[in-house]
């Protein structure tokens, strides 16, 4: 995938763990109470019109972001890191340990999820819940001192029981993303997540939705994605 100049994820520690770094620019538990809150935005976990468009968007085309996930991460990571875009296929390693919430959150504006998922409604609703559990633990972790999150995340029973369930997903949604990676091998897209969801949104909140979506799919990118037991070392592109 690097020879195409596609993003080479390379694993190492659970990326709630890394959001949560006090170096991080935005905490995961800062950023879910500011932007995926309903208190401050009217539009969060539990806003009907999000959960629709949501699931739509995984059963109807879920597994045909890849391509628009990898346009948006060329783009992210210059605005990022002020990257110039020479005409040479040098490749640029970029260490984005502690800028890796926004760089997700950007990545995944234009592409939801990016990776197969199973299009049984009973599954899809299962990872909305899920969704709704997670963001419900990080307010419970935000309550706790900032040194002490890590910890807490990590020991305390409750988010322990998480940090499991998060692996059992993971592994669940693995074979799914591997079969659509091969099917969409050398094919291109125009579609993207936010079609489906301004699709469920009225007109007059679709702005809103727009402004807000980029920080919330952070949250969402945490949730379900198989890749969530990844860290952001590096990110490998041809600028």
């Amino acid at each position: 995938m690097s020879a195409d100049g596609y993003l080479v994820f390379l694993p190492a520690h659970h990326i709630q763990e890394l959001c949560m770094h006090p170096r991080t620019e935005v905490s995961f538990g800062h950023m879910v109470e500011q932007y995926f809150s309903t208190r401050y935005t009217g539009f969060g976990a539990n806003n009907a019109t999000f959960l629709k468009g949501t699931k739509l968007g995984i059963v109807s085309n879920g597994s045909a972001f890849i391509p628009a996930m990898f346009d948006e991460a060329e783009s992210c990571i210059s605005r990022i890191f002020g990257a110039p875009c020479p005409d040479d296929d040098g490749y640029v390693h970029v260490n984005v340990t502690y800028a890796a919430g926004q760089t997700t959150a950007q990545i995944m504006a234009r592409s939801f999820v990016g990776k197969g998922l199973s299009r049984s409604g009973d599954w899809v609703d299962g990872q909305l819940a899920y969704l709704s559990f997670v963001w419900a633990a990080a307010r419970g972790i935000q309550a706790w001192p900032m040194w002490l999150q890590p910890l807490v995340y990590r020991f305390v029973k409750g988010y322990r029981d998480l940090r499991e369930e998060e692996r059992r997903i993971a592994d669940r949604l693995r074979p799914d993303f591997d079969a659509a990676r091969l099917g969409l091998a050398g094919k291109g897209i125009e579609h993207t997540m936010i079609d489906d969801f301004l699709s469920v949104t009225p007109p007059a909140n679709r702005e809103d939705v727009m402004f807000h979506m980029t920080l919330q799919y952070q949250l969402i990118f945490t949730a379900i994605h198989p890749t969530s037991e990844t860290r952001f070392t590096h990110i490998v592109k041809n600028f």
